[in-house]
């Protein structure tokens, strides 16, 4: 039985075929994964099999069957109809798809609601969903609110809802890209559970490594055009098409050990807790964390979601004081000194965050995100807009690109402008916090190899903090490994990737769908 069945399908916005005359099947308990980079297409092809696809595309199709209906010529009321039923939808952020007003039970009973068929209790049928989806505490999740839960208690909500109308096709578009290597592979677990249970699921994903361990067929797009498709290990394991074999050569692996020299510590933080207050008490976000830093080297930290990772980069950027222990960056103390003696020293130590768009402001261009720091690092008001070209030219961009705003450019556009504005001050240390973490494999890749050679030709010293153990391994000289504010585990590369002590660290390894080497 077909869960999905799409001849020819074409997108076309502006007159351009965005999507250009794809096939596409998938059968009932089967996974089909449909890779490629951003803008290929792959998420505007999912949301034209739920009706999904912006007022001005034009949509047409030879034939389109979604959940055993044939939806090419549907209007929108019959488009709602099938959502949820025929087919239903898990997005990449939950927190962004759940309404933040309503309870987790409120967002799953919704469709139950609306498609209510017999009697019984509704609150059974939610707390029911829940069980499904492996949720602890299905009764008190019910009653909380998305904030209250983690990414991945979020997503596994987020699935509940999408179950809700039983649908025969699960369209997942990005799934697990926010969440780390445990809380990504229960939640891959819990999508096998659903294929196997009968559910048809089209999977679209950057991240060849949840392709591997998930899907049954894989197809790759590229241009809006299907380049390559097959039986998954066929695929990734004999590419045929050259833009394939491309995106395996993109898949993060371990660095080549490199000789290791002594070097001077550049930043170095001893002993540094600190906690926060919430309406459950006394939160301990990071714990006795003691790390050193040498010139012209990687730290890599690596962790789940919420074991403290970034408050432990705000710690070592001084933007959070310590409870206790202290920081000292270039041999001089760093967190006990007042903000007006730090400010001077600012440029040596910059961020490269995770979200550049929200990290921009949307109203100005690139040339005017750029001069900002460039005045705060001394330059003239007539050189800025040279400097802002040599930057850019710096981190592989045209200089037609500083007169564009954030939106006008690609996701890995905007991460290479939030590295030269990094740059602006002319930094001996860098702090990336998740700097990849939303971008395709390819542009990761891209990204990665500038940092590689920016911190060889430059001299920088890098803190560099990733959920992907692949990432982290790819980067870093030495890893530290954080779990619940602590730091478990820290050494060389290759001794916590290839020897790890920890029973956290091979746990995390052991959740690594990529052979790291």
């Amino acid at each position: 039985m077909s869960a999905l069945s799409v001849r020819g399908l074409r997108i076309r916005i502006g007159g351009v075929d965005v999507v250009d005359g794809i096939d596409l099947d998938v059968a009932a308990g089967e996974c089909l994964a449909i890779v490629g980079e951003s803008g290929a297409g792959k998420s505007l092809t999912a949301r034209a099999l739920l009706g999904l696809t912006p007022p001005h595309a034009d949509v047409a199709a030879e034939s389109l069957v979604v959940g055993g209906v044939d939806s090419a010529r549907f209007t929108d009321a019959q488009w709602r109809g099938v959502r949820g039923t025929g087919v239903g939808l898990v997005s990449q952020d939950a927190l962004v798809s759940l309404d933040p007003l309503r309870r987790i039970g409120r967002e799953v009973v919704e469709p139950l609601e609306i498609r209510r068929r017999g009697g019984g209790s509704l609150d059974d049928a939610v707390v029911a969903l829940l069980e499904r989806v492996a949720m602890p505490e299905p009764a008190l999740r019910a009653r909380q609110y998305p904030h209250e839960l983690s990414g991945g208690l979020r997503q596994r909500a987020l699935i509940a809802s999408a179950l809700a109308g039983d649908p025969r096709l699960l369209v997942a578009d990005e799934p697990t890209t926010a969440l780390d290597a445990t809380v990504q592979r229960r939640i891959l677990s819990l999508l096998g559970e659903l294929t196997a249970s009968g559910i048809g699921l089209l999977l679209i994903t950057h991240d060849l490594s949840v392709v591997r361990s998930l899907a049954d067929r894989v197809a790759v797009m590229r241009d809006g055009r299907i380049v390559e498709t097959g039986a998954t290990s066929r695929v990734l394991d004999e590419p045929q098409h050259s833009y394939t074999r491309e995106l395996l050569a993109a898949v993060p692996r371990a660095r080549a050990p490199r000789e290791v020299m002594p070097a001077p510590v550049v930043l170095e933080a001893t002993s540094v807790t600190k906690s926060y207050r919430s309406p459950d008490g006394t939160r301990m976000a990071v714990s006795a964390a003691t790390i050193s830093v040498q010139q012209g080297k990687t730290l890599g930290i690596v962790g789940e979601s919420g074991s403290g990772k970034s408050t432990l980069a705000r710690l070592l950027l001084a933007l959070e004081k310590p409870d206790s222990g202290h920081v000292i960056l270039e041999g001089a103390q760093w967190s006990e000194s007042r903000e007006s003696e730090r400010r001077s020293r600012r440029g040596a130590i910059q961020l490269i965050e995770q979200d550049a768009l929200g990290s921009f402001d949307p109203r100005h261009t690139v040339a005017r995100a750029l001069a900002e720091s460039l005045a705060l690092a001394g330059v003239a008001r007539a050189s800025r807009r040279a400097r802002s070209i040599e930057l850019l030219a710096l981190v592989g961009l045209s200089a037609e690109v500083v007169d564009r705003r954030p939106r006008e450019l690609s996701g890995g556009q905007r991460q290479r402008v939030a590295i030269a504005r990094a740059l602006a001050r002319g930094p001996r240390i860098l702090v990336c916090d998740e700097p990849v973490s939303a971008l395709d494999v390819s542009v990761q890749a891209q990204v990665l190899a500038l940092l590689d050679g920016l911190q060889r030709d430059l001299g920088l010293t890098m803190v560099f903090i990733s959920h992907d153990l692949g990432v982290i391994a790819q980067v870093s000289d030495e890893i530290a490994v954080m779990k619940d504010g602590v730091i478990v585990e820290q050494g060389t590369a290759t001794d916590v990737l290839t020897a790890p002590q920890h029973p956290f660290t091979k746990e995390l390894l052991g959740a690594s769908a990529d052979n790291l080497f």
